[in-house]
């Protein structure tokens, strides 16, 4: 994002708890839970409650409503088991490294798991990356658009997700992979 881009905010039910999106230059630049530790819930409520629009900033221009209207719809269509992908523009803001990184995620299939050995050897090469693949995962800005809960451990075993271990365990079994 440039320096003069405004970020608009809106919010949108889940089966896992409330979904914060962000929008800027007419591309989705966040999706969190509202209740994760990244999520930039301070400057939504303060959007929120400078407009006093539980939805959508006022003052939003309609590129970024459509973002919003295509985002919302899509993800009640995967969380109803009608979509198993998303084709929302993103804008994803992070070093090559974690770019590399997210562009992998986004290829592992509905349904499917990589370990973060895995993932590493498909970005550098050489599965000695792993916990910088984590690392990256971690900071994933998009989550259940760019899958970062489908990146596993070692042993199949569930680690790491910024929206809580439960929700990664739900959101894999969502798309038929129960771990554990």
């Amino acid at each position: 994002m440039s320096a003069s881009s405004s970020v608009y905010f809106a919010q949108t039910p889940s089966p896992l708890g409330r979904i914060v999106l962000a929008v800027s230059d007419a591309a989705l630049c966040g999706l969190y839970f509202d209740d994760q530790a990244d999520c930039p819930v301070a400057i939504y409520e303060r959007t929120v409650n400078e407009h006093a629009c539980p939805w959508l900033d006022p003052s939003c221009p309609l590129s970024a409503q459509d973002i919003f209207t295509r985002a919302m719809t899509q993800l009640a269509e995967w969380f109803s088991g009608t979509r198993t992908g998303f084709d929302i523009p993103l804008r994803l803001q992070g070093t090559p490294f974690q770019c590399r990184v997210w562009q992998v995620l986004q290829t592992i299939p509905f349904g499917h798991t990589l370990t973060y050995g895995e993932v590493s050897v498909r970005v550098s090469g050489n599965s000695r990356g792993s916990r910088a693949v984590g690392a990256a995962a971690g900071r994933n800005p998009v989550s259940i658009i760019v899958p970062c809960h489908r990146v596993v451990g070692a042993h199949g075993q569930l680690t790491g997700f910024s929206g809580g271990i439960h929700r990664k365990s739900a959101l894999l079994a969502h798309e038929g992979r129960s771990l554990v």
